[in-house]
């Protein structure tokens, strides 16, 4: 996700706020605990966070994943394969 809307995010604030700065943060981070902290002033989040009365959340859109592997890789040897059929086996993280 990083790829596909920090850049473009971070073109558009420099074209209306050249002095703004954008953060990037593991994605692990709890958004709701970061605005209270005040460490950041919004979050978008791959997670779908609970409304609350103090922060509002929107769904901007949606990405499911896709994973690529070998033609021999024992998986295909399944009928159907699940994430965590998946994070049993070592795997590389490509954005």
């Amino acid at each position: 996700m990083s790829r596909f809307l920090t850049a473009p995010l971070a073109k558009a604030i420099k074209d209306v706020a050249p002095s703004a700065s954008l953060e990037e943060y593991p994605s692990s981070l709890d958004p709701t605990q970061l605005l209270k902290d005040g460490q950041v002033d919004f979050s978008i989040h791959v997670e779908e966070v609970i409304q609350s009365e103090e922060y509002h959340c929107e769904k901007i859109g949606s990405t499911y994943p896709v994973i690529y592997g070998s033609n021999s890789h024992p998986l295909l040897d399944k009928q159907t394969i699940s994430i965590k059929d998946c994070l049993e086996y070592q795997f590389v993280d490509y954005l």
